[in-house]
């Protein structure tokens, strides 16, 4: 798979998670146990991707990494809005914030 064809398919699989998000609530509360590999830890990881894509020197790199990063600002206001409620908007915070949620939450009480 191309670089482009990557960062495509992470952005159509980060629009699914934003659209499960809006009509079905409560998976965001679920874990499947693998904390280092859940899309709250790893969403970090694609903003810096969409980010170093729109840098490089082919087109549909940057189109394809501009299509993530705008799922990704898309997905940071769902999760602002349903769930975080934090006092920002910029979606860079709100993915952290989604991770230290999810981190906090998986592990047992007096941890």
């Amino acid at each position: 798979m191309t670089t482009a064809g990557l960062l495509t398919s992470l952005a159509a699989d980060v629009i699914q998670v934003r659209v499960d998000l809006t009509q079905h609530a409560e998976t965001y509360y679920f874990h499947d146990g693998h904390d280092d590999t859940s899309l709250a830890a790893m969403a970090g990881y694609a903003a810096d991707l969409a980010l170093q894509g729109q840098t490089s020197s082919r087109a549909e790199v940057r189109t394809a990494a501009a299509m993530l990063g705008r799922a990704l600002d898309d997905l940071a206001v769902v999760l602002n809005r349903q769930f975080l409620r934090l006092k920002t908007d910029q979606a860079v915070a709100v993915l952290h914030a989604y991770a230290v949620d999810h981190d906090r939450g998986s592990r047992p009480a007096g941890n």
